[in-house]
């Protein structure tokens, strides 16, 4: 007998004599845990919303821009393209780009003619691509590559250069095989 009551005076020690106060506690305690977990995660939400906003306003800084021509049929293209000319940079490339306006695009610099890989990986828009060899004529056109396709996209041909436009650009424009790129940094005039 002295277990039972020694049970239900450690119950009743527990649990307050009002019942009614017993439920008040346990919502004080709900509110004060959801206010303590929402001071708590609001400014880990805050960090990582800013670092992704940061992240985004990041992705276009670093590379040089420059104007670029494509000539098609007598016609001339004109684009704004950032410069990818280092490793980092073209590892970087276009990746989580939400959009890219029509007259925008990115030229990748290789240095010297040799089959070039490429791929959309991590690559949120279709984009055409245009191998580019040393005397700026283009000698193959990959159309509206898939984004975030790890699929390769290899040059026909040998190539130094990669200039990347918005999937529907060739297309549209008339841009194809043989056609000429102008780039001063390249000494293409």
């Amino acid at each position: 007998m002295p277990t039972v009551v020694g049970m239900w005076g450690f119950i009743l020690i527990l649990l307050p004599i009002n019942p009614l106060y017993s439920f008040q506690m346990i919502y004080r305690a709900e509110t004060f845990f959801r206010r303590l977990l929402v001071t708590l995660i609001a400014p880990c939400v805050m960090f990582a919303a800013l670092a992704v906003v940061d992240n985004n306003k990041a992705l276009g800084e670093g590379f040089d821009t420059a104007p670029l021509w494509v000539r098609s049929d007598g016609i001339q293209h004109r684009f704004t393209v950032e410069i990818a000319k280092n490793e980092p940079q073209r590892r970087q490339g276009l990746m989580y780009r939400p959009s890219l306006a029509p007259d925008r695009g990115m030229l990748f610099i290789y240095g010297r003619e040799q089959k070039i890989n490429m791929w959309m990986a991590n690559t949120l828009i279709p984009l055409d691509m245009f191998f580019i060899n040393d005397f700026g004529g283009i000698t193959y056109i990959h159309e509206r590559a898939a984004p975030g396709s790890k699929r390769i996209i290899s040059s026909s041909r040998k190539a130094s250069y990669v200039l990347e436009l918005i999937g529907g650009s060739a297309s549209r424009l008339g841009i194809k095989p043989g056609d000429r790129v102008i780039y001063k940094g390249a000494g293409w005039r």
